[in-house]
């Protein structure tokens, strides 16, 4: 061997190995040390939180084969087969730099006798053509056939660095050594949105190639399991009495207000993983976390729950949708399983000074039935097929594996990437119902809520700009519109606005039921308190809920958010959850005043009880002392009957304050 190149994923060497990666900057010469932390608080400034970069750890090429190009090839093949990510390096041989800056990397700071260079992917968030022609290159053994149920003309290609990993649906993974013959197929977006959701997105990188002076989209997949197209031909066809809705490829997002209890175990599960398209809905959410509200300098900024909030990815999970429980007088569960099971993507935010927060399920271009997933979440039976193939509800499960409690309603909030008329109002009355579409002559038949029939009349629904049409209902938010369509990045970019404000709600609505099950179990066992425990109890539920004033009716920046969060509020009867609370604070308050009045006259008969005893003492030394008058003791003998009395009185008043 002749030369090398180690490179390292910087944020995922970081997060899954963090004892190589600190032992890369770490050093037993304590001179050495200093430099290499000050090396790693450069570093961590210049990327300033991006998930997306490759380090070149170090890069060499023997003395007899220097000055031949090889070192340049080699940074080259890098920046070749991995044009989604950033490059970065510090290079401490100055006379290389200009190997560096040929290949187009920047100069960003020197450090010592390091300079940091830096080489920014140029791939483009927005890499879907205007007019619609989409180009799309899939492994030369897959039958196109398979994606869209039709014939569809190819021209073969070669594509570089990549590799096919032969599996029952073959795909791309990128490879440094390697190029992979392919087919080059044309098809529409509606046509892309279908293949993505053949492959599950979630698991794959959307990258954009120029063969042949064609670009083109690529999705190459960077594990290393076996993958399976989500739904074939047959699956196709058992779903195609449902065509009305599995016409649609809708982004899915599925919010839950939760309770969380050990944030250690979010921790260490998100150190576990990592996912360059979940990263990019972290990142976006971060980013709307930073500018939708307040200023976005820390010192400046009195928005104090921005920085209270904290994001963790929790791996994926296998969904299949499941028929609905029926009563059954024969003891056996009969279930149906509704199409094949498919990943899904699981984030939460949480709220580091209370115990609140917001578990996310993500499913772009969603593989499942929409109307039946809606109906699963209305009925809280998503149903988890574990790596056992055993089922299990999904809520269970986020209790025995991370320690989370639902505290509330979970929330969907869908986007159809297409013209509102393509749509059919029955299918969206259902899918705002959340619950299965049926037919006329099918089951229930068809909503004919007067409620979501008005919503429907309106072009536009909620939305404050015609580009798109918006309706919210109860427990779902939706947006229409072909403008929404776009690459995987672009989609997540806007969709995560909507999110947001789904979030934020969500952590009010988590505080609301948090202190609302901790009111009503401290008023059903109120007998097992003292009158000082009571108010021990009662002043810790109020505080913690007081501690989420921050989520309160946030005020965003523009009134335009403002008011997309009120009406996202107003359709999810957030005020009447208050009005709840509110009444039992006030059954709280109550109880405080009365058992503060209790504790008060306790303490003044316990006062009391030691002026008798003080009483008594007197009068035991007044009576042996006989050099007193007798008069004396006549008098302090009718003090100490009369603090009797005064005790026997207040001893009544507190039994008759228990009784009320």
């Amino acid at each position: 061997m002749h030369s090398f190149a180690l490179w390292f994923n910087y944020n995922r060497l970081k997060k899954l190995d963090i004892k190589a990666f600190n032992h890369i900057f770490t050093s037993t010469d304590n001179h050495l040390e200093g430099k290499l932390k000050e090396e790693l608080h450069s570093i961590e400034n210049i990327l300033n939180g991006s998930r997306e970069y490759f380090y070149l750890l170090a890069i060499g090429v023997t003395p007899s084969h220097r000055r031949q190009g090889i070192a340049t090839t080699l940074v080259r093949k890098m920046l070749d087969t991995y044009p989604q990510y950033n490059l970065f390096a510090d290079v401490s041989n100055q006379r290389s730099l200009k190997i560096y800056e040929q290949l187009g990397f920047e100069i960003l700071e020197k450090s010592g006798s390091c300079t940091f260079i830096r080489l920014l992917s140029q791939q483009k968030d927005y890499c879907i053509p205007e007019d619609n022609n989409i180009y799309l290159a899939i492994p030369n053994t897959c039958s196109a056939e398979s994606f869209f149920n039709k014939k569809v003309k190819s021209q073969p290609i070669t594509l570089p660095y990549m590799e096919v990993i032969e599996t029952g649906c073959p795909f791309f993974r990128q490879s440094l050594y390697q190029s992979c013959p392919a087919r080059l197929i044309k098809i529409s977006y509606i046509e892309l949105l279908r293949y993505q959701r053949f492959i599950n997105i979630l698991n794959f990188q959307e990258i954009e190639l120029t063969i042949d002076n064609t670009s083109c989209l690529v999705y190459v997949y960077s594990g290393h399991d076996e993958r399976n197209i989500i739904y074939n031909n047959e699956i196709h066809h058992s779903l195609y009495c449902k065509q009305c809705e599995w016409s649609i490829v809708p982004d899915v997002y599925i919010s839950v207000p939760i309770l969380y209890n050990n944030i250690d175990k979010l921790i260490q599960t998100h150190n576990q993983h990592d996912e360059f398209t979940i990263n990019r809905v972290l990142t976006s959410l971060d980013f709307r976390t930073t500018y939708e509200a307040g200023i976005p300098v820390k010192d400046l900024d009195s928005r104090c729950f921005k920085y209270r909030i904290h994001r963790f990815y929790l791996g994926k999970v296998t969904v299949q949708i499941q028929s609905e429980d029926q009563i059954s007088f024969n003891g056996l569960a009969n279930k149906i399983n509704i199409g094949t099971p498919v990943e899904i993507g699981l984030i939460i935010s949480v709220d580091e000074m209370t115990q609140c927060g917001v578990l996310h399920l993500i499913s772009l271009s969603c593989g499942l039935p929409i109307t039946q997933l809606l109906d699963s979440v209305s009925r809280n039976q998503i149903n988890i097929i574990k790596a056992t193939s055993q089922s299990e509800n999904f809520y269970q499960y986020i209790k025995n594996e991370f320690d989370l409690e639902k505290k509330g309603t979970a929330k969907s909030f869908i986007t159809i990437p297409q013209k509102r008329e393509e749509i059919g109002n029955d299918l969206l009355a259902s899918m705002l119902f959340c619950e299965t579409l049926y037919e006329d002559n099918e089951s229930i038949g068809k909503v004919a809520d007067k409620e979501i029939v008005q919503k429907l009349v309106s072009p536009t629904g909620i939305a404050q700009y015609n580009y798109a049409c918006v309706f919210a209902h109860t427990n779902i938010v939706m947006q229409i519109s072909d403008t929404l369509q776009g690459s995987v990045t672009e989609r997540i970019i806007k969709e995560s606005i909507t999110l947001f404000y789904i979030e934020l709600i969500l952590f009010e609505e988590a505080a609301i039921y948090i202190a609302d099950d901790r009111i009503v179990n401290f008023l059903t066992q109120l007998d097992q308190y003292s009158p000082n425990q009571v108010l021990k109890n009662i002043n810790l539920i109020i505080s913690n809920h007081v501690r989420t004033i921050e989520f309160w009716d946030i005020q965003m920046n523009y009134p335009s958010s403002k008011k997309s969060v009120d009406d996202i509020r107003r359709a999810f009867k957030i005020r009447k959850e208050q009005e709840k609370i509110e009444c039992n604070k006030a059954q709280l308050l109550t109880i405080h005043q009365i058992r503060s009045a209790i504790v008060d006259r306790t303490e003044a008969s316990i006062l009391s009880a030691a002026g008798i005893i003080l009483t008594v003492i007197s009068v035991i030394d007044i009576i042996t002392d006989t050099s007193k008058s007798p008069i004396l003791s006549v008098v302090a003998l009718l003090v100490g009957i009369l603090l009797l009395i005064k005790r026997s009185i207040f001893q009544r008043i507190i039994s008759v304050s228990r009784i009320k």
